[in-house]
């Protein structure tokens, strides 16, 4: 039984590490900086010579599956696969300027349902105008791309802090950002609806009212989520500090601030691999500083600042920019005019072991500015899903090969029964007939990790985790 057990369980992590990595090949070639790019599709990353995009801030990458470029975006503009701008691929809300400017989104698919739907959202400089998305649609211009719909408004107060997780139980991701002129978290949900058009928003932190406009600004600063879908951090460049806080994947509420300060300048953070350390760093400054998080304590974290080293930056004012965990593990940090990336290569380790490398990677021609290229985070978070049989409804034979029975307490009150994979596709729902027993057929789904969901009427959702081996 127990060799069973560990099959069960290496089976699970195998298929969603695949999962996982069919969904980060979206994101294995980045576009940034004046000209520059990396393709990570292979294990040593190679350099991208052929961009078209020029930009301050953060771009946004897109691929294929296979990780190969659909298009990219510096905010304002977006360019095709021939590095030529997309069909009506001009005048986003975004600006070259605007910190976190742009991030893009597959939309999720049901089922197998075919989706070629590309999802860019925007924000543009300091906080002088809202939260945007625009579509592309994919089959259009023989696959190069059209965009169809453009700069529709989500929030009109928002700041250049932009990024996403996506939750790998549920199948949606969520847009985050922080509004300007009070202490609100905003998340939009995203799954294969469309965008949920009200957010959760979460007071909470602090309130960004500080800075004078067009030098320092609590509205720049980058904002980052963990790998593992638990924590967000942000970076506050008018107050010199930095927050972090709790974060609920399943319902988007942010919690639990802890403050440091003291940081003038703040600007750059981002997590390690395993969410436990957080590098960061400082607009105008040159040191990279690690934090500890393991005690989520701010005293703790403070105390445990560690300054890992000094860039090299000619140009006279700006030095460090922002930074980003890559398709390899490194974590790579933007250096303003250089053609070098900074690089991290063992960012789990502590300070003196993380390994720095003031050139770790040559842009050749590509000049890097302040920003790299804004993904969205993949969290692991249904690895945590609890084994034990739940008291609202049971799951067997599991595994199983042709068919499962699904008995279920309060039945009355089940408006339907799903099935997904890894990715939070449905691959089999049923909400007719529902009873205190049922059965539903296993045999057209291919060996795996699955998810069974019961869905009552007050939109609760239990969930258990199911194999299917023929």
């Amino acid at each position: 039984m127990k060799k069973l057990s560990l099959a069960f369980t290496l089976l699970f992590f195998l298929t969603k590490l695949s999962a996982q990595s069919n969904l980060q090949n979206q994101y294995k070639k980045w576009h940034f900086g004046y000209n520059a790019g990396i393709n990570f599709n292979a294990n040593t990353p190679a350099l991208i010579s052929s961009s078209s995009l020029t930009t301050l801030d953060y771009s946004a990458s897109i691929s294929d599956e296979n990780g190969q470029t659909l298009f990219y975006t510096n905010g304002s503009t977006i360019w095709n696969s021939n590095n030529v701008m997309m069909q009506n691929g001009s005048g986003l809300k975004g600006d070259i300027s605007g910190g976190q400017t742009a991030i893009i989104l597959k939309k999720p698919k049901v089922g197998d349902e075919v989706s070629n739907l590309y999802y860019v959202f925007n924000v543009t400089y300091y906080a002088t105008d809202g939260l945007y998305y625009s579509i592309v649609d994919m089959d259009l211009d023989n696959g190069l791309g059209t965009v169809t719909q453009k700069n529709v408004v989500l929030s009109s107060v928002s700041t250049e802090k932009l990024t996403a997780v996506y939750n790998s139980e549920n199948g949606n991701y969520w847009i985050i950002t922080h509004n300007w002129n009070s202490n609100e978290f905003v998340c939009y949900k995203f799954d294969a609806t469309g965008i949920i058009s009200s957010p959760v928003i979460s007071n909470i932190g602090l309130s960004l009212t500080h800075g004078n406009f067009g030098s320092t600004h609590d509205a720049i600063g980058q904002i980052s989520v963990s790998p593992n879908g638990q924590k967000i951090a942000c970076a506050y460049n008018y107050t010199g500090s930095y927050e972090f806080y709790d974060f609920d994947i399943y319902t988007g509420v942010v919690s639990n601030a802890q403050t440091v300060v003291g940081f003038p300048g703040a600007w750059g953070i981002e997590f390690s691999s395993d969410s436990k350390k957080i590098y960061t760093t400082q607009w105008t400054h040159s040191e990279v500083t690690q934090f500890d998080i393991s005690n989520f304590n701010a005293l703790a974290i403070q105390a445990a600042a560690t300054v890992v080293a000094d860039v090299n930056c000619f140009d006279p004012l700006y030095k460090a920019g922002y930074l980003e965990l890559a398709p390899d593990g490194k974590i790579y940090i933007a250096k303003f005019n250089e053609n070098y990336l900074a690089t991290i290569s063992n960012p789990n380790l502590d300070a003196a072991n993380c390994g720095f490398n003031d050139t770790g990677f040559d842009l050749g021609n590509g000049i890097s500015k302040a920003g790299l290229d804004n993904t969205p985070v993949f969290a692991d978070n249904s690895i945590n899903l609890p084994e034990t049989k739940s008291l609202t409804f049971s799951v067997f034979p599991n595994p199983t090969s042709s068919f499962i029975n699904i008995n279920i307490e309060a039945f009355d009150n089940v408006s339907k029964i799903m099935v997904c994979d890894v990715l939070g596709n449905t691959v089999i729902e049923t909400s007719h007939n529902i009873k205190a027993n049922n059965q539903l057929s296993t045999s057209m789904l291919s060996n795996g990790t699955y998810f069974c969901s019961v869905v009552f009427n007050n939109n609760t959702t239990h969930t258990q985790k199911l194999m299917v081996i023929h």
